[in-house]
């Protein structure tokens, strides 16, 4: 965790001599990564700001905007209408938190400027960049939160900002537990006089910066602190060392996702295919030759049965004699036609033997190089770059080919945290959504039992939160008949269990392994997700 209190703490020091009078304009927001464009000095030199605030990954530090791989930026949400202009006249931390303040300046009405403060969250997984005014109070939040049972703290517009639970000060306490991870090992290492160092070096700021390998190579760090069993190498450019690490890192994280992703569907496509081989393997086994001779059952007994009324009779078999089979008259019919239904199903089951017979080799030698592309995969043969193709390919491929040629003009929204929204305008839309766009892992919508937009949220593999899932069902509802109703149920699924209705219409589906979340219409999470403000109305309470 190079983003500890002590790094915070130096790069704060850091930006209050570089950033005073930095002015933001632009921001660009996908992802969870956020960075935030402006000019500074008198040339107007270009800085950025990044802001990441995935777990696991959050950090904040200045970056050169032309280098690295950018997200595509999509819209941005409301909260940066807040933001946005802005000037930087003071940056501070709190003590030995991951919580930085930005004290801002903005234009106001009449040329005036008004005070708010940019507070960056980085601790936990409740990473957050919330907006206050000098009272305290909440202009507005990235991501807000309604108080809770597991959760104590609300964060939304209007409400006094409550700081997340306060850390006990070490350099008080003299505790170790309460120190962060590298530092309590950094303790272990010295003894107690690294108390008196570390305290003097947090109150004046005045840290080293290290990038940090373990033995093996295998571990990378950056730190203000040497530690026992690493190679330190002094840095001067403290940022760019993060920037350059955390690249690396989410480099590892992608291939990564791309190798579980690659091996799921491998699992996937090899359980397919032996439930496939196992069902052609006992169609392959029946020849039909008992429909046919049941059809010459039926016509060597024909005459047994005088009328057309139900009758049923056991005659011996000519396969075995020593049992036998029951032939039994169905209301209107004639044995004749019993026959011929019987000879029907004796062709249909030997057309389908042949087929299986004949499909059987191909599944098999499918199977076997699936099988071995899966061994190689697991024990790390195969380059990141062939994965990186495969994956690509299987998205290109299957669930997610576009049709350059069908015009798409899907509603697209973005949920809480970043992932895009799609909902079909009409059947044929709703069609080409689901089973042309959509990944098979995404998240499928629908309200229950009743008419209304495909939606789609595409989180892949991801599991998203509750707000994302609300977003996303909130929109199936106010795209469906059922806008003006309370505790409507949507089902949602992966998009994998969502097929095509047999003979249905386009858009007509049927799904499985749903879950469903009850909605009533909530015209404030519909504003923030900017749908149609002209039906806004129809929902509001008010």
């Amino acid at each position: 965790m190079p983003i500890d209190a002590l790094v915070l703490r130096k790069l704060t020091a850091e930006w209050n001599r570089t950033l005073l009078g930095l002015t933001w304009t632009k921001a660009e927001y996908a992802a969870g990564r956020v960075r935030l464009m402006g000019r500074q000095g008198a040339d107007q030199q270009p800085v950025e700001l990044l802001l990441v605030l995935a777990p696991g990954l959050a950090r904040v530090h200045r970056t050169a905007g032309s280098r690295g791989k950018r997200t595509k930026a999509r819209p941005l949400p409301p909260f940066f209408d807040h933001l946005l202009p802005a000037t930087v006249r003071e940056v501070s931390v709190v003590p030995w938190e991951r919580i930085v303040h930005f004290r801002l300046e903005q234009p106001a009405d009449l040329g005036e400027v008004r005070e708010v403060t940019l507070i960056v969250e980085l601790a936990g997984h409740m990473t957050n960049l919330i907006l206050v005014n000098p009272d305290g109070i909440v202009i507005d939040a990235l991501k807000r939160f309604a108080a809770t049972k597991k959760a104590a703290r609300a964060i939304a517009p209007g409400l006094s900002y409550v700081p997340p639970p306060p850390l006990s000060d070490p350099c008080l306490s003299r505790d170790p537990s309460h120190l962060p991870p590298l530092a309590r090992q950094r303790l272990a290492e010295v003894g107690p006089t690294f108390w008196d160092v570390l305290c003097q070096d947090y109150a004046t700021a005045e840290f080293s910066s290290y990038r940090l390998l373990s033995p093996d190579d295998e571990r990378e760090d950056v730190w203000v602190y040497p530690l026992g069993g690493w190679e330190a190498t002094p840095v001067t450019d403290l940022e760019a060392t993060i920037a350059r690490l955390f690249a690396r890192k989410e480099e590892t994280l992608r291939r990564d996702g791309e190798r579980q992703q690659y091996l799921a569907r491998l699992n996937d496509r090899i359980h397919h295919l032996s439930l496939r081989i196992q069902q052609w393997e006992q169609w392959a086994q029946d020849d039909g030759s008992a429909e046919r001779e049941l059809g010459d059952l039926w016509l060597s007994h024909q005459h047994r049965f005088s009328d057309l009324e139900s009758a049923e009779i056991s005659v011996p078999r000519f396969s075995a004699p020593e049992t036998s089979a029951v032939l039994r008259l169905e209301p209107g019919t004639r044995p004749h036609e019993m026959a011929e239904r019987a000879y029907r199903r004796y062709k249909k089951l030997r057309s389908r033997r042949e087929a299986s017979l004949r499909m059987l080799e191909q599944a098999q030698n499918q199977l076997r190089h699936w099988q071995r592309e899966r061994s190689a995969l697991e024990a790390g043969e195969l380059s990141p770059e062939r994965i990186a193709r495969a994956v690509k390919d299987l998205h290109s491929g299957e669930g997610a080919r576009r049709n350059k040629n069908v015009k798409t003009d899907y509603r697209r929204f973005e949920s809480t945290h970043g992932y895009p929204i799609w909902v079909g305008r009409s059947r044929e839309e709703n069609q080409r959504l689901t089973f042309g766009e959509a990944r098979p892992d995404d998240l499928w919508f629908h309200v229950k039992q009743a008419p209304g937009s495909h939606v789609i949220l595409f989180c892949g593999k991801d599991t998203p939160a509750l707000d994302d899932l609300l977003d996303a069902a909130e929109l199936s509802v106010f795209y469906s008949p059922a806008q003006h109703s309370s505790m409507v149920p949507v089902d949602y699924s992966r998009r994998k269990f969502v097929r095509k209705r047999p003979h249905g219409a386009p858009g007509e589906v049927l799904y499985r392994q749903e879950k469903t979340l009850y909605i009533t219409p909530d015209a404030a999470r519909l504003r923030r997700l900017g749908a149609v403000k002209e039906r806004l109305a129809e929902v509001d309470p008010e």
